[in-house]
Parts: structure tokens; C-alpha cells; sequence
């Protein structure tokens, strides 16, 4: 497999980015006026960045792989966590839960304005 390297954008539109099959080296996704839902993948060689101005941030980390998520919260955003699938670390960043011991820890980077961001 190829490490992979994605620029998502969309000015008005849903993004569905299902990469649990995949490494990727480089992932940036930005909706103006969109959902976006990512499932995360075993390895990235950096961080992943997802950014949404006005829609639904989905993030689902499949079980065994690791991953820390940061999340930019805006003014008008809203953080929901599954607090069976991540904890909240010190620092604020939020890390998933049951990851294998050697798996590769996968950091993603969120930000928002309004909307919602789900972490399952």
C-alpha cells in the first residue's frame, strides 16, 4: 500500500472519507457549507486536518487503532463525545480508547464555526 495524499474541498457539499483500509501520508478537508464524516485510518504519516465553516464534523476511530484528537472549538460549536470510545487527555485533546498496542497513533486536527463535531 501507498501512502496516500488527499485535498478534499467543497464550497457546498458532504464529504465521506472512509480511510480505515488505508495509509495516507497527508489528508486536508475543508466544506464552507457541509457535513464532513471521516473514519480514520490505521497509520498517517501526518496530521490529518478537517475543517467545516457551517455543517456536521463526524469522526469515528474504528476499534484498535489509535488516534488524538484536537479539536479548535469555535464560538458556535458544539464537541459530543462517546466517552466509551475516547478519553479526554490534560491537555484537552481527545484520545480513543481499546487501540492496540502497536498500532500508530494517527493525529487529527479539527476546526469549526458552527456546527456540531461527534466523536464515535
Amino acid at each position: 500500500r501507498l501512502p496516500w495524499q488527499l485535498l478534499i474541498t467543497s464550497h457546498l457539499g458532504q464529504v465521506n472519507l472512509d480511510l480505515a483500509e488505508g495509509i495516507v501520508s497527508n489528508i486536508k478537508v475543508a466544506t464552507g457549507i457541509g457535513n464532513i464524516h471521516l473514519v480514520t485510518p490505521y497509520e498517517a504519516l501526518e496530521d490529518i486536518r478537517i475543517s467545516s465553516t457551517l455543517g456536521t464534523i463526524h469522526i469515528t476511530t474504528p476499534f484498535g487503532y489509535a488516534s488524538r484528537i484536537t479539536i479548535d472549538q469555535g464560538r458556535f460549536m458544539n464537541v459530543h463525545v462517546d466517552a466509551t470510545r475516547y478519553h479526554e487527555a490534560d491537555d484537552g485533546d481527545f484520545v480513543s480508547l481499546e487501540a492496540e498496542n502497536d498500532a500508530p497513533l494517527v493525529y487529527v486536527l479539527v476546526s469549526s464555526t458552527f456546527g456540531d463535531v461527534y466523536l464515535s
